[in-house]
């Protein structure tokens, strides 16, 4: 009997063990898609932060849930506005793995030049919080979801929300021709 528990012990604190550095790897690895992510926002690199993404990729931001397809052209509109450069940085707060799957919780700041609705260029600062998905693939790890929790916005040192702005004015198809 006393030689069942103290195996039953010894197997408990292994698998305990074998779980903490599993998250540990987990959170090690998440922590270089995150980087890699950076580099690829820094640089403008829409395809590599494609390529990060599952094709059935989710953000839920500001109340509202974007496809992968939604998402992307976000993006690529918010490229068409700021230089490449700045600075970002996100700190990996929490894992939780599970299975083929994770969900990271993580913090996060970026500041760089924007072009405002007024033609000229301003600094934009914003920092939050956010939850994403995970799923191991072959490939390594891609981002399922992201979800906002928190997100504070500065633009030349006032606070902003971008989701009052008016949206983009597109070029007409024709010269001389308004869009429908």
């Amino acid at each position: 009997m006393r030689i069942r528990l103290t195996l039953t012990s010894c197997a408990v604190v292994l698998a305990l063990s074998i779980t903490g550095s599993g998250r540990a790897d987990v959170k090690g690895e998440l922590e270089k898609e995150f980087d890699k992510y950076i580099k690829a926002y820094l640089n403008h690199d829409l395809k590599a932060i494609e390529a990060m993404c599952t094709p059935d990729f989710t953000e839920k931001m500001g109340g509202k849930v974007y496809n992968r397809k939604q998402a992307l052209d976000m993006m690529k509109q918010e490229f068409a506005s700021m230089p490449k450069g700045g600075t970002a940085t996100i700190k990996v707060e929490k894992v939780t793995p599970k299975g083929n799957t994770a969900i990271a919780e993580a913090s996060g700041m970026f500041k760089n030049k924007v072009k405002g609705q007024d033609g000229k260029m301003h600094e934009m600062v914003g920092s939050g919080k956010s939850r994403e998905t995970f799923v191991k693939t072959a490939a390594g790890w891609k981002v399922k979801m992201v979800e906002e929790l928190t997100m504070t916005m500065t633009m030349d040192g006032k606070p902003f929300d971008p989701s009052k702005m008016a949206p983009p004015k597109t070029a007409p198809a024709h010269p001389g021709k308004k869009p429908k």
